[in-house]
């Protein structure tokens, strides 16, 4: 892959505008490539709404372990899959309370209830034992329009929609630029079987389409994605960039064999793209903080691609002007002197300024801070709950795992 297209596409977009959250929404495969799921009016409906019989069943699911979230009211996403012209119901990712796992013993005949502590993950087995086998459920349940999309609403790559009876597809899409997303193309020059993965010279790299079919071709690799997602930055499209970064997270996981791993990383580039969208979210968002948890991932990545634009500092800079207005003074020194630091590595005399003037103030407000301590009225933990914190941390492992590169029948 060349690396310089990133770096171009990347250069083009770094004052693009910002998008607005939304809701997370439920994942559906189909033909080997991962869409969102959206419900086109007037059925808005998802299909896993129309099947619960116990409403109070949904009402406790969370999306975080006994926690709600703003971008996921429902309280779930569920994975879909069409197979055979079948819509089927593969997983979902959620959390429930076991009543059994929150009651925590204490000194005595004392008990304390923690939900938290009985936070287990959703079981498609146990929720819908009647209806489970080969590890899904048939959808056969469900009737109307879905829509598949690649994309953001407001940068959408590929949408069409498909007709559903009782689970099976019952009409092709009619607003989609292919006229029949159930035959796709010949693909077999897309297909890449090697160890090492090669991309065909007639496929343009900044060509969406072109890329997609490369995706298409090969499902389970991870590398067409992180070629999809350079297609998408040099197509200005940030916020799908980011959604193809974590399905490479998630292919790449199922790698084992270092040498291919190693062979086309990509962890850099997922640094600058979050950084990209961050940057863009921040002019929007009034309190900053997803932009903050967004940078302070960026900053715990690979970020040499930040070190070789020469922009790393800017990106501990929001995160020292983030934390100093949210009160974190230490955070905000932190970060400042990390990022001051950077500064002189990268010549740039402006971000150094800042970042001494934010230092200074946090440390001001900080000194004044600790004159009203006894004003603090942050809850304290308990000894329990302290405890409680210690047991779930692991012990450092004992043994690095020696990399198993495997037997390649062929390789480039």
């Amino acid at each position: 892959m060349n690396r310089v297209l990133l770096s171009l596409a990347i250069t083009v977009v770094l004052n693009l505008p910002t998008y607005g959250t939304l809701q997370r929404p439920d994942i559906i495969i189909y033909n080997g490539v991962v869409y969102e799921l959206r419900t086109p009016s007037p059925n808005r409906i998802l299909p896993l709404d129309t099947l619960w019989k116990d409403q109070k069943v949904k009402q406790r699911l969370y999306p975080h372990p006994i926690a709600m979230s703003s971008n996921c009211w429902r309280g779930y996403v569920a994975i879909w899959e069409i197979a055979n012209d079948t819509l089927y119901l593969k997983g979902i990712d959620a959390w429930q309370e076991d009543p059994k796992k929150s009651i925590i013993p204490l000194k005595g005949d004392d008990v304390r209830v923690d939900p938290s502590a009985g936070a287990v993950k959703v079981d498609l087995r146990k929720l819908f034992p009647q209806r489970f086998k080969d590890q899904r459920i048939e959808a056969d349940w469900f009737s109307g329009n879905l829509t598949l999309a690649i994309g953001g609403f407001n940068n959408v790559v590929e949408e069409f929609t498909l007709q559903f009876k009782n689970g099976k597809i019952s009409a092709n899409p009619k607003n989609s630029e292919t006229a029949d997303h159930g035959q796709l193309p010949d693909l077999s020059k897309y297909v890449c079987n090697t160890k090492f993965f090669s991309m065909p010279e007639s496929v343009n790299i900044n060509d969406i389409n072109d890329v997609l079919l490369l995706v298409k071709a090969n499902p389970d690799r991870y590398e067409p994605h992180i070629m999809l997602a350079i297609a998408l930055v040099a197509n200005h499209k940030i916020e799908p960039a980011i959604n193809e970064f974590e399905i490479v997270d998630r292919l790449a996981a199922k790698v084992s064999d270092h040498e291919v791993l190693a062979r086309l990383t990509y962890e850099d580039y997922y640094a600058m793209v979050l950084f990209i969208a961050a940057e863009q979210r921040l002019a929007k968002e009034p309190d900053g903080l997803k932009s903050l948890r967004m940078f302070q991932q960026v900053l715990g990545m690979d970020n040499s691609l930040l070190r070789e634009k020469k922009i790393l500092s800017r990106c501990y800079l929001y995160v020292a002007i983030i934390s100093l207005t949210r009160g974190s003074y230490d955070s905000a020194i932190r970060a400042a002197e990390d990022g001051w630091r950077i500064a002189i590595e990268e010549d740039d005399t402006e971000s150094m300024g800042l970042l001494e003037k934010v230092r200074d103030r946090a440390k001001t407000l900080r000194e004044k801070l600790q004159r009203y301590k006894h004003l603090d009225t942050r809850p304290k933990l308990s000894e329990d709950a302290i405890s409680g914190i210690s047991s779930l941390i692991k012990d450092r492992p004992q043994t690095i795992p020696a990399p198993d590169h495997g037997e390649a029948k062929q390789d480039n």
